[in-house]
């Protein structure tokens, strides 16, 4: 028998699906250009993140028909959310660790990463009592917090830097509509069946779409980057022809030595401040706008103040993201850290209009369209802010990253504004009074980003003073070129521009420049 050595991406997956039809572990020959595939996979995550949204949200949609059967207090339909969200930040540090070490075939871990959350949510419909329902729901951390960790330096890996803010704008509208279709879901089918259902044809169907992640090629991992954001991958590289792809003593650092890394990025710290005020902003309203306007604006009924909210993150996280993608390609040329300054300068009307919305509900409509154009201006930072967070970090250090602002942005955020706002309008006998905390966090996102737009050295790809390197790791690029096209959505989606990797028999396998650290042996 001959054997043949496929060193690389870690553990390989055909050892353990050979029935499925992989998809290849590309090359980095290929540099600054769509990887063969992208438009395949964009579409393929962004419609598992419209599940994974949906399986978030479906609960909120059947939560009296849950308090009712289970007999549950407000308190406990609450606490299964807030488990999902301590189990997610805790399990993504593990893995985005796992993840940037290359101990394992990424596409095995989010392929795991979703059926397990799917199985979850499925099981969470057989729930007999509120201790299992806490444990099903928790556990849905652990698939998310895969999925979450990985996906956005894939897409990187994808997509040249030009066109990551598009490529992230697709990515980011998955949210908002599965949101939507999780609430229409538990909307329909609890009513009509039983809440029991609505998590059963929620949770199923990933278990499935899972397997269509093990179709996708796996980009090398910065091959879209300049070479001195990839000084971390090369020295996860394998080295020696039959070591099996051990890593370099230089990659072992401490996880305090990560951070420390991280955080020495300024770009991400002051993105990091912006998102843990959104997250703040974003929890703080999710939980109590539709209670503030059942209780301050006449004639509001408590379900049709759901409706509208719901209507309103839906409306306005689908706008606002396209709003805010649009307008970063168009000054991006025109001036440096546009992204940024984009993001920071939208949240001044933002701030506004939240301001108005929670000071001034003279009437229904007037404080619907408050709302409406207040979360258009606000979610207008979800795609270029994706895009500043991942080409600002080291290549090597992305899914780590990704994890730590995950755990901030919980633990700062959404979880702590919520009974935060609660305990302000239970010592001042009035809600109005902690809502108020909302457009401050706003403004506090909006000065970090327009700060750091102002005074920071531009990214690479960036327009100004491209030939500058600036601290903290950020790398310009070497050389000036010709502007290149917008990207679009539609090229983007098409396969526009992908280039093409030539198929090479196993035994030219032996040597993999990807990156990945672990080897797998093939039967020839």
């Amino acid at each position: 028998m001959k054997r043949a050595t496929a060193a690389g991406r870690g553990v390989s997956p055909v050892v353990f699906m050979p029935f499925i039809r992989w998809g290849k572990s590309l090359t980095a020959k290929h540099k600054n250009q769509r990887q063969e595939g992208a438009s395949y996979a964009l579409i393929v995550l962004s419609c598992i993140n419209l599940l994974n949204f949906a399986d978030r949200y479906v609960p909120s949609a059947v939560k009296s028909l849950l308090k009712k059967d289970l007999h549950l207090s407000d308190v406990q339909t609450s606490l299964p959310a807030t488990g999902m969200i301590l189990v997610y930040m805790v399990a993504a540090l593990f893995f985005g660790w796992i993840a940037d070490m290359r101990i394992l075939d990424r596409r095995l871990i989010l392929a795991g990463g979703i059926a397990s959350w799917s199985l979850v949510t499925a099981l969470a419909g057989v729930s007999q009592s509120f201790g299992q329902l806490l444990v099903f729901r928790s556990l849905i951390g652990v698939g998310e917090a895969a999925y979450m960790t990985i996906v956005p330096p894939m897409i990187a890996d994808f997509y040249p830097i030009a066109d990551r803010n598009m490529a992230y704008l697709v990515f980011s509208l998955s949210a908002p509509l599965g949101g939507a279709l999780g609430f229409v879901a538990g909307s329909v089918l609890g009513p009509a069946w039983s809440w029991r259902v609505a998590f059963f044809v929620c949770g199923f169907p990933g278990i499935l779409v899972s397997l269509l992640v093990l179709t996708l090629n796996d980009p090398s991992p910065g091959v879209n980057d300049p070479d001195d954001m990839r000084q971390g991958v090369q020295e996860l590289q394998p080295h020696g022809d039959d070591d099996g792809g051990g890593l370099r003593k230089a990659a072992r650092k401490s996880a305090l030595g990560d951070v420390r890394d991280i955080v020495a990025v300024p770009h991400w710290i002051v993105s990091e401040i912006g998102m843990i005020a959104c997250s703040f902003t974003v929890g703080a309203m999710a939980d109590w706008y539709a209670t503030f306007l059942f209780r301050t604006v006449p004639g509001v009924t408590i379900g049709r103040a759901g409706l509208v909210v719901g209507a309103c993150t839906l409306l306005g996280g689908v706008g606002g993201s396209i709003l805010g993608s649009q307008v970063a390609e168009v000054v991006k040329s025109r001036c440096r850290n546009a992204f940024l300054l984009v993001s920071g300068l939208f949240m001044v009307p933002s701030t506004v209009l939240i301001y108005l919305a929670v000071n001034w509900t003279v009437g229904q409509y007037l404080s619907y369209a408050l709302g409406l154009l207040s979360q258009l201006c606000f979610f207008t930072y979800l795609a270029p802010l994706n895009a500043v967070m991942t080409n600002c970090m080291p290549v090597h250090l992305r899914a780590r990253a990704g994890a730590l602002s995950i755990l901030l942005s919980h633990v700062l955020g959404d979880l702590i504004s919520p009974p935060i706002v609660g305990a302000i309008s239970d010592g001042t006998r009035s809600l109005r009074a902690g809502m108020q905390l909302c457009w401050a966090m706003s403004a506090v996102a909006g000065v970090a980003w327009i700060t750091g737009g102002l005074l920071l050295p531009p990214l690479p790809g960036s327009a100004g003073d491209a030939d500058d390197a600036g601290p903290g790791g950020v790398a310009a690029l070497p050389v000036k070129e010709p502007k290149a096209p917008q990207p679009s959505l539609l090229s983007l989606l098409s396969g526009e521009g992908e280039a093409e990797e030539e198929e090479e028999p196993p035994a030219a396998l032996a040597k993999d420049p990807s990156g990945y650290g672990a080897a797998a042996s093939v039967q020839a």
